[in-house]
């Protein structure tokens, strides 16, 4: 059962869900923030502002920063360090940390800059619809324009923007943009709901994509959430640190854009740790396993409120689940194997001693009542 937030909500950041991002510095590990709305462009995620503990704006930090649900929580809730994280946790990035791509303050300066993981030593490679933009139009105002439309065009807005940010061009919109944030500040001050955060993973897409041949038609009908998921494969290493992400990502794009059309944000961030970030080889894409997932809407009184969400929490810190509807389903589980007349399938009873003691059980014969009161006996 997923938390669910709403605007005027005040919640503590939980950390990055992609480890890139936790070197950017714009959010920290703790900090608090107010839901301000959600995203307009569809995505899942809020649109956030750093508040301190009065609810006052803070001082020195954008007006507005994107966040996605599993990187909040409700103030004064309990986690492990580095939960948020976890879930997208790449070990070949993790090993090098860094963050995304940061503006120069001299063209001297980016020329000796040393590439972070998942940039491409390569030339930027412009393709056909950046090309046809920047032939009849100023680069600084196509960013503008396409902002305003980004569920049509973020891969083109992100080649506009990489294109902008590589030629030090942000410098000509004004001499405020000059200096170590001079990039940051461009991009907030300039560009219509785009926070420095989205535009640098529409940077990250475009210079994955385009390295090796995607145009704007392949992504036709994918949200940017879910590409900058794809992109993420580019940065795969084998076990001994030699890059695969670019072989992995050639062999398996079109299927990859295609399975992420079919899938909810969440199914399709699952589906990607899955699938390539714990195996990490190259090779064909396998067939998906569609997890369905359905929402039970019910209300609670406040004191029952309080005792389920510290039922569940309990479960979480004593198992290491970290996902709310696994730590409530195995709070019924629980309840259920400790009832002598609740008849309780055998599979799910093994599911619930499996989450309890970390451990993977095996059924042998047919006797599934047999086996049901053995594991009754076992939970008790």
């Amino acid at each position: 059962m997923a938390e669910e937030f709403k605007v005027g909500d005040i919640v503590t950041f939980r950390g990055y869900s992609d480890p890139d991002d936790a070197a950017s510095g714009i959010l920290k590990q703790g900090q608090r923030l107010k839901i301000l709305r959600p995203t307009e462009d569809g995505e899942g995620g809020f649109k956030v502002q750093a508040v301190d503990e009065n609810g006052v704006p803070s001082v020195g930090h954008a007006e507005m920063e994107t966040v996605f649900p599993e990187e909040i929580e409700r103030e004064g809730k309990k986690h492990k360090k580095g939960a948020a994280k976890a879930r997208n946790a790449d070990p070949a990035a993790e090993a090098q940390p860094a963050g995304p791509m940061r503006a120069p303050d001299s063209p001297a300066v980016m020329e000796s800059r040393e590439l972070a993981i998942g940039e491409l030593p390569s030339p930027l490679v412009l393709t056909d619809s950046v090309k046809q933009v920047l032939a009849h139009e100023d680069a600084l105002a196509a960013a503008k324009r396409l902002a305003k439309a980004i569920k049509q065009s973020y891969y083109t807005l992100g080649g506009i923007l990489t294109h902008i940010y590589e030629q030090n061009l942000y410098h000509l919109a004004g001499p405020q943009y000059v200096g170590k944030r001079g990039w940051q500040t461009y991009v907030e001050n300039e560009l219509d709901d785009i926070d420095y955060r989205k535009a640098m993973y529409w940077v990250s897409i475009y210079r994955t994509f385009s390295a090796i041949g995607v145009d704007e038609a392949q992504l036709h009908g994918l949200e940017w959430s879910k590409a900058k998921e794809i992109a993420r494969l580019g940065r795969l290493k084998d076990a001994e640190g030699k890059p695969i992400g670019e072989q992995i990502l050639r062999e398996n794009f079109d299927k990859l854009v295609e399975v992420g059309k079919g899938m909810s944000r969440d199914e399709f961030l699952d589906y990607i740790n899955q699938g390539f970030m714990r195996a990490q080889a190259p090779g064909l894409l396998a067939a998906p396993e569609r997890v369905v997932r359905k929402t039970i809407n019910f209300r609670l009184r406040a004191a029952q409120a309080e005792r389920v969400t510290r039922a569940v929490e309990t479960v979480k810190q004593i198992t290491g689940v970290e996902a709310t509807e696994d730590a409530l389903e195995q709070v019924c589980a629980e309840w259920l194997l400790a009832q002598e007349q609740a008849p309780v399938p055998v599979e799910d009873a093994v599911a619930a001693l499996e989450r309890r003691y970390g451990v993977k059980l095996q059924v042998v014969g047919n006797a599934l009542d047999e086996h049901a009161d053995s594991l009754r006996d076992l939970a008790s």
